[in-house]
């Protein structure tokens, strides 16, 4: 018979820790639940500062934002409040940016600050501008530290020139405008006339420049005259003579900023309009409230000889 081995594995029986030992590993624990419950609050508490901050910030940005519109749109309305060739016209003393706001009612915002420059000129002259910068500064920026976009927590600017380069562009038109209606009115009033006398200018009354003029009632004008002098409101009567039915109103005869649109219909030292031959002219212009090269063009009697 075979005998069969059997393997013997020795085991060791359990060891009971000491009974010190169980607090100590209790301990252990509650330390380790402490440390992790702090780092969760501090976790928490920072995650809360980060979403204060970004929410302070979006909302910093959006009130910059809403007030740039506000004061661009009131610059608009107001350009020679701030623009004038004389002394600002804003009410009250001190720092232009506080008044600008108050005049253009919005309430200062915490930490805001408004500042505004000094009168800006285009090369030529010929307009002159502000700018506005808004912005609220950094909490770490010093106090009293100027505008500058790495000292600011949001900040947006509105320029004048785009809003002045406006109002010129309107005066172009209003000039544009009155040149066009008036060549209109002499082939028209020259149609009409049934003479259709090419020598005839339309842009004079008779007795004026060489008399050859044709419209009783207008202004004979070798100096620059004002248009609402010139009597085109007035020349809407027939009877006043062949084709007087200019029909052009009352005006306004002026510019964007309120100017005189002027007027010279005569060839003199101011202009060179021309009342000798076919095709007659006569010139218009307006000024900026600067000065400078003033906006001019010419209207000119159509030729249908």
């Amino acid at each position: 018979m075979s005998s069969r081995r059997r393997n013997k594995v020795a085991t060791k029986p359990l060891r009971r820790l000491p009974a010190a030992a169980a607090p100590q590993r209790g301990f252990v624990v509650l330390l380790l639940v402490t440390v992790i419950g702090f780092a969760m609050m501090a976790f928490s508490a920072l995650f809360v500062a980060i979403s204060t901050h970004e929410a302070r910030a979006n909302q910093d940005l959006a009130w910059v934002q809403s007030t740039a519109n506000r004061l661009r749109q009131w610059y608009s309305l107001n350009p020679l409040v701030l623009d004038g060739s004389t002394a600002t016209l804003l009410p009250g003393a001190g720092k232009l940016g506080p008044r600008v706001m108050a005049a253009a009612g919005i309430k200062p915002y915490a930490r805001s600050r408004v500042e505004v420059s000094g009168l800006q000129s285009t090369p030529s002259g010929v307009l002159r501008y502000r700018t506005i910068t808004v912005w609220i500064p950094k909490p770490t920026a010093r106090t009293g530290t100027g505008f500058s976009p790495a000292a600011a927590q949001a900040y947006a600017t509105v320029s004048g020139l785009p809003i002045e380069q406006g109002m010129e562009a309107h005066s172009w038109r209003r000039l544009e405008n009155l040149a066009t209606r008036l060549e209109q009115w002499s082939a028209s009033a020259e149609a009409v006339d049934g003479t259709h006398n090419t020598l005839l200018d339309y842009f004079e009354p008779p007795g004026c420049g060489v008399d050859n003029g044709a419209v009783p009632g207008l202004t004979c004008a070798a100096n620059w005259t004002n248009a609402s002098d010139m009597g085109f409101g007035l020349i809407n009567d027939s009877s006043k003579g062949p084709g007087a039915a200019m029909g052009l109103g009352g005006g306004p005869w002026v510019n964007a900023w309120g100017g005189a649109i002027r007027v010279c219909n005569t060839p003199s030292s101011a202009c060179s309009a021309v009342d000798q031959a076919p095709p007659f002219s006569m010139w218009l212009e307006t000024t900026t409230p600067w000065g400078g090269t003033p906006l001019k063009l010419d209207a000119i009697q159509p030729f249908s000889g």
